[in-house]
């Protein structure tokens, strides 16, 4: 039965597809006159359905995705072949994060979406090639900004969280790595580690504070290169 699965899988996928780009995309795109001349250019809805479809390409390719993991590499194969694929991915691994990551997004994804709202405003009123194309620009543009405040609006909830907890050191992982690995069934990376008294505890998302880890999965965890390297001390360098 499961070998029966994955090419039924991979059948309707490719059908999605198919559907996506062929008669979503082009086929308006190349629709035909009585006198049998395609129409160009691309009318509007097709051209800005082809800048979300790369859009979202791009971003998962540049922010969330690692060359080295084959899991990540395939969802990005999907994601090429049928955009929202790339939006159930990170909607199905951000719901592993609810609802603490709330109070890391609440407010980016407000000024986000003012700021592309009034982006996409302006587009409009210069019309012509602008209002046409230039919508992939303002969505790199803005899943940028939205990665660089979230990561920065983690950095700084986590660094409090830890404060209080009178933790001795601090490690984090970006945000961008924790929508990555988040939700899956075996995971080797932590959101964030705090050493206090000599005692591991990770960071939970889902409920914004510390878990104790027991000492039978300490493994690779060093108290020595957390001290050494402490978030408690140090500001987040870097960007998306």
């Amino acid at each position: 039965m499961a070998l029966l699965l994955i090419p039924a899988l991979l059948l309707a996928l490719g059908a999605l597809a198919f559907l996506w780009w062929r008669i979503v995309v082009f086929l308006p795109a190349g629709r035909r006159r009585g006198g049998g001349r395609s129409v160009f250019p691309v009318p509007l809805a097709s051209a800005w359905i082809m800048q979300v479809s790369a859009a979202i390409v791009l971003s998962r390719a540049l922010w969330l995705t690692s060359a080295g993991d084959r899991l990540d590499m395939l969802v990005l194969a999907l994601s090429a072949a049928f955009p929202p694929v790339g939006i159930f991915a990170l909607a199905w691994t951000g719901q592993h994060l609810l609802p603490g990551i709330c109070e890391v997004a609440a407010m980016p994804v407000l000024k986000t979406g003012l700021g592309l709202g009034l982006g996409l405003a302006l587009l409009w009123m210069l019309g012509g090639i602008w209002r046409k194309w230039g919508l992939f620009a303002a969505l790199i543009l803005a899943a940028w900004a939205l990665l660089a405040q979230m990561d920065a609006s983690a950095a700084r909830l986590i660094r409090e969280r830890a404060r209080a907890f009178h933790a001795d050191c601090l490690q984090m992982s970006r945000l961008r790595d924790s929508l990555r690995f988040a939700g899956r069934e075996i995971q080797t990376d932590l959101h964030a580690l705090v050493f206090r008294d000599g005692v591991a505890y990770g960071w939970s998302y889902r409920d914004a504070g510390f878990y104790p880890i027991p000492r039978g999965y300490w493994g690779k965890l060093d108290e020595k290169a957390c001290m050494s390297e402490n978030d408690l001390t140090q500001t987040r360098k870097g960007s998306p």
